[in-house]
């Protein structure tokens, strides 16, 4: 493991910490417009799943009802496709509703470690610990990019010959619906695809040998070599399916809201009944909103510690003291960033569900109020 040192003075991080004030700002101000688009956004997807469930009707696979064009329907039954599909690079044809192809490249990587040394006058050693892993990745690893003092030694090739791609029927049926092929997209049930070397491209065919549910391009799959890969094919058959969507002229189109403008093109594996098709849609639309609750909370903090930065930097003149403002500092950043995202949750949704935005504020208030009694009693 290479290692790099490098001394920063006192003065050198008061700037930097300064100049990350500009950083802090657009991250905070940010973190507001991330998190009312996101709940925003979570009304509409709370309001459109209200308005499905009132709407949607029942169709018949066997028969398109010309009655219900244009209605959001729920219709289950057979997926089926007469096309083959066929990748594009390696000799390999399926008749199914996808056909996907998986490729990993041996490689070198970089990981980097770095710790600090404060020192008596508020300077600092930056210490970076570089070491280089070989790893199984679907994405090229770019070696030019590298860093450490070793890098030359750890080169990979300049490309993936070979990356994973996805063939999806566009011709599919649901009995007598025409199935669209963002539908299918959406099937998740996966077959394995039997694959020989012949299969494989002639320029890399006497490398090729088989593996385990693929092929394998190399010399030895038992001591791997940079540069070598991996190749596995699976299909996703015909089956089951149920799927909310518009009904038009005989195909399966997205049902656009006029109240919300969000869309309802959905399907799942399996006979699923409307009701707890639209308890799925709403549960991952539940996921996405936290998750986005979450980057923005991250995104506040991250922006109010660079804000309060510069006390913290000031204080480690002497190292100890430096230590312990920055960790007040973070402290405060934290109790803010909580209230603040706790603030701006429940003002976007006061009008949908006050009973939930009014304990959200009151949280949110009792926060701000623990975070003044310190200086209260300081005072």
């Amino acid at each position: 493991m290479a290692q790099v040192v490098e001394h920063v003075g006192w003065g050198r991080k008061i700037g930097e910490s300064f100049k990350g004030i500009l950083v802090g700002l657009l991250l905070f101000f940010g973190s507001f417009v991330l998190l009312g688009w996101n709940e925003l956004n979570t009304v509409r997807n709370y309001r459109t799943v209200s308005e499905g469930r009132k709407i949607v009707v029942e169709a018949d696979a066997a028969a398109v009802d010309a009655a219900k064009d244009g209605k959001l329907i729920h219709v289950t039954g057979a997926a089926k496709t007469d096309e083959t599909l066929k990748d594009g690079v390696f000799d390999v044809q399926v008749q199914a509703m996808r056909l996907v192809r998986e490729v990993e490249m041996f490689q070198w990587e970089e990981k980097v470690e770095t710790r600090t040394e404060k020192k008596l006058g508020g300077g600092e050693d930056r210490i970076k610990s570089y070491s280089y892993p070989k790893v199984w990745s679907s994405r090229w690893i770019d070696s030019s990019k590298f860093e450490g003092t070793e890098r030359s030694a750890h080169v990979n090739p300049p490309s993936m010959q070979f990356e994973s791609g996805v063939e999806t029927a566009q011709k599919a049926t649901l009995g007598a619906y025409r199935l669209h092929p963002g539908l299918v997209a959406q099937m998740t049930s996966e077959a394995p695809v039997e694959v020989r070397p012949g299969m494989a491209p002639e320029s890399v065919r006497p490398q090729t040998r088989e593996m385990p549910g693929g092929l394998y391009i190399g010399a030895d799959p038992a001591k791997p070599a940079i540069g070598d890969m991996k190749v596995v094919f699976t299909q996703t058959p015909p089956g089951d399916v149920s799927v909310l969507a518009r009904q038009g002229g005989g195909g399966l189109e997205a049902y656009l809201s006029a109240k919300t403008g969000k869309s309802i093109h959905m399907l799942l594996d399996g006979i699923v009944p409307a009701e707890e098709m639209f308890t799925v849609m709403k549960q991952r639309a539940a996921m996405l909103a936290w998750i986005l609750r979450f980057v923005g909370f991250l995104l506040m903090f991250i922006g109010l510690a660079a804000l309060f930065r510069p006390l913290a930097v000031l204080a480690d003149v002497v190292p100890m003291f430096g230590t312990i403002v920055g960790y007040g500092t973070g402290l405060v950043a934290g109790i803010l960033a909580a209230s603040f995202t706790l603030i701006t949750i429940a003002v976007c949704w006061f009008a949908v569900r006050p009973l939930v935005s009014i304990p959200l504020l009151v949280l949110a208030v009792v926060l701000l109020l623990k975070f003044r009694k310190p200086k209260a009693a300081a005072a």
